[in-house]
């Protein structure tokens, strides 16, 4: 190993070894410290892809190491036609610190009522996730965008 890290970085193998050390603790102090926090983001979701897939898409992410989430993940979606049509979809996903996506799935009378509604209008979607984690943490996290 440290023959590979003198050749990666062109250090003698004991200061290589030394600061690869370093920056795996200084990554394990980044984890510890940091608040558990879930991410969601809207992702991908062209009109194309919607109606296509007949689903809307999210990135979800836990940012504590070697822990995991069991999430849901609800889309609310206010189609601003008349009348007013808002539904809620949505789906349970497992996710760590590894970005993971969500698909939630769209009836086909939900994708229609996009259609008419793009003619005119955008749609809002708000996307809310909340999990129960591996450690005992319970968190949340809401994301607000137009399609």
């Amino acid at each position: 190993m440290a023959q590979l890290l003198t050749r990666e970085n062109g250090k003698p193998a004991g200061e290589a070894l030394g600061s690869e050390v370093a920056i795996t603790l200084d990554f394990a102090r980044y984890y510890a410290d940091k608040a558990p926090e879930l991410s969601v983001y809207a992702i991908g979701n062209s009109r194309d892809r919607i109606t296509s897939t007949e689903g809307l898409f999210f990135e979800v992410k836990y940012n504590q190491l070697n822990k995991n989430c069991n999430v849901l993940v609800k889309a609310t979606v206010t189609v601003p036609t008349r009348p007013r049509r808002v539904f809620t979809i949505q789906k349970q996903v497992s996710v760590g610190n590894q970005t993971i996506e969500a698909k939630l799935d769209l009836s086909t009378t939900e994708v229609h009522w996009l259609e008419a509604a793009w003619q005119h209008y955008k749609v809002r979607v708000v996307a809310r996730a909340a999990g129960a984690c591996s450690d005992g943490v319970h968190v949340t996290k809401t994301e607000s965008s137009y399609i």
